[in-house]
C-alpha cells in the first residue's frame, strides 16, 4: 500500500514538472528604429553608392536600389535592384541591369513579435520566402549589383503582423513591423 502511495505522489511531482516547462513566450517590445508599413508594394532597404570596387558594371551608373516587396500570387518575398546615376530626376537606367534579385530572406518561425527576432541565421536563405502570418523574418543584401562572394552583407528584420485584405476579400499584402539595418 504504502508503494503505491509513493508511486502516485511521485507522478503528481512528475506531472508537475513537466507541465511548468513550457516554452518562453514573452513579449519582447519592437526596438528603436522599428517601422510599421504594408508590404504590397515595394520597400526600399537601401539606397544609395554602390559598395566598392564592385560598384556596378557601367561606371555612369554608380548608385544602386535595393528593394524588398511581396509577390501577391504566391505569398513571398520579392527582390529588385536598380541601377541609377544619382541625378535627380534623370530616372532609372533600364537596360538589362534593372533586374529581381538581389537579396535573401529566411523564415525564423513563430515569434511574439519583431523584439523576438534576435539572431542572423547563417544559413537557410532564399530568393522567394513564402510569408506566414506571425512569423518573423531576416532579409540579407549586399551594396551591390555584382554580388561576389567577398562584399559585405547588411541585414534587417521584419515580423508578419496580419494580412492586407482586399475590399472585395483576399491578400493583397501583409502589415509588417520593419526595422533597417538589424
Amino acid at each position: 500500500m504504502k508503494k503505491k502511495q509513493i508511486y502516485a505522489a511521485m507522478a503528481i511531482i512528475l506531472i508537475a514538472i513537466i507541465s511548468s516547462c513550457t516554452k518562453d513566450t514573452k513579449d519582447v517590445p519592437d526596438p528603436a528604429g522599428t517601422i510599421t508599413t504594408n508590404l504590397n508594394s515595394w520597400y526600399m532597404l537601401y539606397e544609395g553608392t554602390a559598395s566598392v570596387p564592385y560598384v556596378t558594371i557601367y561606371d555612369s551608373y554608380p548608385y544602386i536600389q535595393r528593394i524588398l516587396g511581396m509577390d501577391i500570387s504566391n505569398l513571398t518575398t520579392s527582390f529588385q535592384i536598380k541601377l541609377w546615376d544619382g541625378q535627380p530626376n534623370s530616372g532609372y537606367f533600364n537596360g538589362d541591369v534593372e533586374s529581381s534579385g538581389g537579396g535573401e530572406t529566411v523564415n525564423i518561425g513563430a515569434v511574439h513579435g519583431l523584439g523576438n527576432v534576435t539572431d542572423k541565421p547563417g544559413s537557410g536563405y532564399t530568393n522567394n520566402c513564402l510569408l506566414q502570418k506571425g512569423h518573423g523574418y531576416v532579409v540579407r543584401y549586399k551594396k551591390s549589383y555584382n554580388t561576389p562572394s567577398d562584399v559585405t552583407f547588411y541585414y534587417a528584420r521584419f515580423y508578419v503582423v496580419d494580412w492586407v485584405i482586399s475590399t472585395t476579400g483576399g491578400i493583397i499584402g501583409a502589415n509588417i513591423t520593419l526595422q533597417n539595418p538589424f
